[in-house]
C-alpha cells in the first residue's frame, strides 16, 4: 500500500502546516502555492522542457491545474514537515510528481494542451464544452464514454 492514502489531517496535527485542502474549492491561487509553484516546483523539481511538454503562464486561472498543484503543494509540506508519516523525497518523486505532471502539461491531453500556441486557453466547464461540440455536429464525449 502506498505511503499515500487518504487521510485526513488536523491542521493542529499536522504540526502548523496550512494545508490547501482545508481551504477547498480554491477560487484563486493563494500566495504561498504561487511561491511554490513559481519558485520550488518549477525551480527545483521539474525538468520538463521537453517538447512534449505544456506549461500555462496563467496556470491558476486553470481550475483543475490548481487544485492539482495545490494536493502537490499539501504532499511537499508533508516531506518537509517530516516526522511519522511523512513520505520520503522518492516516494513524493514517484507518487506526486510522476503522477500529477502528466496530466498537467502533457501536449496531447494535459491541462494546458490548449494553451501555449495561440496563448492562454481559458478554462471552460466540461458541458459547455460538450454542448458546443454537440452543436458544431460532434458527438459528446459523454455518449463514446
Amino acid at each position: 500500500m502506498s505511503e499515500f492514502e487518504d487521510r485526513t489531517v488536523d491542521v493542529d496535527e499536522a504540526g502548523g502546516l496550512q494545508l490547501m485542502v482545508s481551504r477547498v474549492p480554491l477560487t484563486e491561487a493563494p500566495a504561498d502555492l504561487i511561491a511554490w509553484v513559481e519558485g520550488t516546483l518549477q525551480d527545483r523539481l521539474t525538468g520538463m522542457g521537453k517538447a512534449e511538454a505544456r506549461w500555462c503562464s496563467q496556470w491558476a486561472d486553470h481550475p483543475d491545474a490548481l487544485h492539482r498543484l495545490a494536493a502537490m503543494f499539501d504532499e511537499w509540506q508533508f516531506l518537509m514537515a517530516g516526522g511519522e508519516g511523512a513520505p520520503s523525497l522518492h516516494m513524493f518523486i514517484r507518487e506526486v510528481l510522476d503522477y500529477h505532471m502528466p496530466y498537467l502539461v502533457s501536449r496531447e491531453s494535459g491541462i494546458f494542451a490548449q494553451c501555449g500556441e495561440h496563448g492562454h486557453e481559458p478554462h471552460r466547464r466540461i458541458d459547455a464544452a460538450l454542448a458546443a461540440n454537440s452543436t458544431r455536429g460532434g458527438t459528446p464525449r459523454s455518449a463514446e464514454l
